[in-house]
């Protein structure tokens, strides 16, 4: 699912994406103001693919926390959601949305036979 290197050319598609809703929300939201004017220069270098190794790190800038001002924006959030997955060196959004519906799945049938098994 993460690798050594970057998926550029996923990551350019949704830092536009990104770049384009900080733009929209900025006007009537100063947290979405404050978050472009700090991470402008990384959006625009993931945008020109210029990002070669993963960020251990990532992004997540705390407006976007539970608590946040840009929590209640769920576009916004999914955009931001997967910008940092794929900085931080997942091979694609895709694969990864599949990995946790597999997980989910098989939680599931491991639960349901579980409470089987304690029913006998």
């Amino acid at each position: 699912m993460f690798g050594n290197t970057v998926n550029k050319a996923e990551l350019s598609e949704v830092a536009k994406e990104f770049l384009r809703l900080l733009e929209k929300y900025q006007g009537s939201n100063q947290a979405a103001k404050n978050v472009l004017g700090r991470s402008k220069d990384l959006i625009n270098r993931a945008i020109n693919m210029e990002i070669d190794s993963p960020l251990p790190k990532g992004f997540f800038p705390e407006e976007f926390w539970e608590d946040g001002d840009l929590f209640v924006f769920d576009d916004l959030g999914e955009v931001v959601s997967n910008f940092n997955l794929l900085l931080r060196g997942a091979q694609s959004v895709s694969e990864i949305k599949k990995s946790v519906h597999d997980i989910e799945k098989q939680s599931e049938k491991d639960e349901l036979e579980l409470r089987d098994r304690l029913k006998r």
